[in-house]
């Protein structure tokens, strides 16, 4: 081959050409054992794929619910604790149920003197 067919004939600057080399090769055909390893390769790296992404799935559920019942449970708390009485509390209302049911007591003994005497003066 010859160089002159790759340059000009002309004023104009010369450039350089690049060649490349062309070759080719018998076409390999795969075997039944490649084609199945390929295929269990593929499956396998797709079941990973999907267990992956599903395990993930679980773990934000997971995590969505704990946050949920962690706040559920904290508002709950707070929800009894607005609504429990203090230790005071309990001790002023005991004490005022006992001074009533003293004074429930004075009144029916006076009662029950009232009608003693009413009894004794009818007789």
């Amino acid at each position: 081959m010859s160089l002159a067919r790759f340059t000009r004939a002309s004023t104009a600057p010369l450039r350089t050409l690049q060649l490349r080399a062309i070759s080719t090769s018998a076409v390999r055909s795969k075997s039944l054992t490649d084609s199945v390893k390929e295929t269990a390769d593929a499956v396998n790296k797709k079941v990973g794929q999907t267990l992956a992404s599903g395990l993930e799935g679980a773990q934000n559920a997971a995590d969505s619910v704990k946050e949920t019942v962690g706040v559920r449970a904290d508002q709950a708390k707070a929800k009894v604790d607005a609504n429990t009485p203090t230790k005071n509390q309990v001790k002023g209302a005991a004490d005022y149920v006992k001074q009533t049911v003293n004074e429930a007591a004075a009144d029916a003994k006076v009662e029950a003197n009232k009608a003693k005497q009413d009894a004794k003066s009818k007789l």
